[in-house]
């Protein structure tokens, strides 16, 4: 596998085909945060790098997600065991199409 360093600063595989990774997680990791990328890009106009966010807007940003992901992981752990749906069942839960499952 080989690689190199555009012009424009971007890294590209000598092969149009070939994947930059040889490790498919890894791969597939890295197509993840380019599309993410292209995401916020179409969606605010410039990248994170030019967004001129401080450091602390960026720390709370990630809080925000990394508190998302903890919900996420938990509810996908109370659903294998059994007790999503039984919080739901009780109201302890609500389902937004949106926002995913909420506690009351």
């Amino acid at each position: 596998m080989s690689w190199a360093i555009g012009d424009d600063g971007k890294v590209r595989s000598k092969h149009a085909n070939d994947p930059i990774s040889q490790d498919a997680v890894v791969e597939a990791n890295r197509q993840l945060l380019l599309q993410r990328s292209n995401v916020g890009i179409n969606k605010y106009g410039i990248t994170l790098a030019e967004s001129g966010l401080t450091r602390r807007q960026l720390l709370q940003h990630a809080l925000e997600e990394a508190l998302d992901l903890a919900n996420y992981l938990q509810a996908e752990i109370m659903r294998h065991d059994g007790e999503y749906e039984a919080g739901l069942m009780a109201g302890c839960l609500v389902h937004d199409a949106e926002e995913g499952p909420q506690a009351v």
